[in-house]
């Protein structure tokens, strides 16, 4: 029983900001996701070209393998 209250406690205190900058954290996020939204929304040419006027399935394998690639070149 000790060992949950002090689980509950630690995961209260996280939660109210007590033991990580929450601020920190969100602004990490925040800088991610826009990157990758900008990734998202600006596919390069090549990519859009295999974009256009394909089902959804066909969409989604497509940027996966863009995004894959690009990552092998960096």
């Amino acid at each position: 029983m000790a060992a949950k209250r002090r689980r509950e406690k630690r995961q209260d205190a996280v939660e109210a900001g007590q033991l990580v900058q929450l601020d920190t954290i969100c602004r990490s996020l925040e800088q991610t996701l826009l990157g990758v939204r900008d990734r998202l929304l600006n596919p390069a040419g090549e990519t859009s070209y295999l974009l256009a006027m394909r089902r959804r399935e066909e969409c989604f394998e497509v940027v996966n393998d863009a995004i894959r690639s690009s990552r092998r070149n960096l």
